[in-house]
Parts: C-alpha cells; structure tokens; sequence
C-alpha cells in the first residue's frame, strides 16, 4: 500500500475508467514533496476505508495490478508541472501587488478642458479687472489604512444561526484568507470567517446550502477595508461546474466540507476571480 511521510514516500495519482464496481485505474508514484517523480506501477483499485491511528491516518484499497498506464502517466507528469507553473506565477503575482513589493507605475491624470460657448460683442459682461492671485495647490490625501490586529475564527455569524455541520478550511502560505457564505436561500451572508496564511481553522456551520467567495492579502485593515487597495477576491466552484455547496445530514451523519486552498493534484476545486462588489 502506499505510504507517505513528510510528502516523501509513495502515492496514487490519476483517477480514469471508474467502472460500477467502484474499481477505477490509478498509477502508484514515488513522490517527493508532494511531486510524482517516478512511476512505479498501475493498479485498478477500489477503496475500502480509512483506517486512523494516534498520528497517522491511511486509506485502504482492494488492488488489482496492470501494466504501466503511459497515458495516465504523461496526464500525472502533465498536471503536476501545470499546477508548480500556477504556483509560481501566483507567488509573482503576490510579490508585485504586495506593499513595496514590486515596481509599480502611475498612470499621469487626464486634464479635461471645458469649451466656452461665443456671445456676442453687446452682450459680453464687463467686469473690473481684479488684482492678480497665485492659485493655491489643491492637494488630496488618501486616508491611511491602520493594520488590524486579527486571529483565526469567525468575524461574522447569522443571528440566531446554530452551527451543526463541520467546515474545515487550510490556508496556502501566501497570502490571509477571509471566507464569505451566502445562504442560497434567501442570498444573505451567513458567516464570515477570518484564516490567517499557513493555517488551518474548523467550525460548525448551519445545515442548508452555500454559495462561498473570499478575499485574499497580506495586511488586514478590519472588515471595512479588508485587505486595503489589494485585497483580491474569488468564488469557489467545483470541477464540475457547481458553485454550491451543501451541508446536510444523511441517516445518522452529518456532512460537512474540507477546503484546501493550496494547489493539489486531481482537485476538485477551481478559483474564479472576481470583483469587489460581487465578494
């Protein structure tokens, strides 16, 4: 069975020709850091289970070998290099927009000239000429933004909302992360919730179904300004298409969600940048 440690060790990677037997074909790799280096072999597997120790959790599979799968190999090796490259233009992307992170260049403001309208010579008001006067600068500060000192938790909740369902929420290293749910419901903001870079923050969220957006950046200025003239904002939505995201109890369980916003290999998430105004 595969093992991994430290994101060394062996895993499976791909997920093609699923049949009704719950089997479906994959191809173990050795990894290193999470990266598929070498491919060892191909398997059709069935999954039977999580088994969980004191610090260690594993999954087990009912196997069947196959020969090497080239093609999911080349799709494994393909995926891989597209998600380091994302990975390395969004931490570009952060580094430039950034406070003082970057060059940046300022547009020069447009001057207007306003056309004034003929009259005639008759009808021309005559007016004392008055002494001349320098002009005064006009200058206009922008207000400065004061950092908000903030932790992991929720910064807003329903009034009157009981949380039942568990959403657990991983944060990359780049960049502060705050997570809007909207009740598909009725549209309302439901909660907010505060997770700072590098970590990881559970709660409990009302049963129903939820459409969730976030804004990302490095300085938080309060819930008012976010993250300032940075901020940067998206919508999750599945690798199906969908863009809600239900919470719900099923016999005797009750099923909540794990949102891992680093990059992974065979995801089911995808990141739809928007603007402010629809976060």
């Amino acid at each position: 069975m595969p093992y991994m440690f430290n994101g060394i060790g062996t895993t499976y990677y791909g997920n093609r020709d699923k049949g009704a037997d719950g089997f479906y074909t994959t191809t173990k790799f050795f990894v290193l850091a999470g990266f598929p280096v070498l491919p060892l072999s191909s398997w059709r597997v069935r999954p039977l289970g999580r088994q969980t120790g004191f610090i260690t959790r594993k999954q087990n599979y009912e196997i069947r070998r196959l020969p090497m799968h080239r093609k999911q190999v080349l799709n494994v090796y393909a995926a891989a290099i597209a998600t380091v490259a994302a990975v390395i233009m969004a931490i570009n992307l952060f580094a430039r927009h950034r406070p003082g992170g970057g060059p940046r260049t300022h547009a020069a403001t447009p001057i207007s000239v306003q056309p004034i309208s003929s009259l005639p010579a008759s009808s021309v008001p005559v007016q004392p000429s008055a002494p001349h006067q320098e002009s005064s600068p006009l200058i206009r500060q922008t207000p400065q933004l004061t950092p908000v000192p903030v932790s992991n938790g929720v910064l807003r909740r329903r009034k009157g909302s009981v949380g039942t369902a568990a959403l657990k929420i991983q944060t990359p290293p780049s960049a502060d992360h705050v997570l809007k749910l909207i009740n598909t419901r009725d549209t309302k903001e439901e909660m907010l919730i505060y997770v700072g870079r590098n970590s990881t923050f559970e709660t409990k969220v009302p049963l129903g179904t939820y459409k969730i957006t976030a804004a990302y950046g490095q300085i938080w200025y309060g819930e008012k300004h976010l993250f300032g003239e940075h901020t940067s904002y998206f919508r999750l939505v599945l690798t199906n298409g969908a863009d809600a995201f239900t919470f719900s109890r099923a016999k005797n369980q009750i099923l909540g969600h794990h949102i891992i916003l680093t990059a992974h290999f065979d995801g089911n998430l995808q990141t739809h940048r928007i603007g402010g105004n629809d976060f």
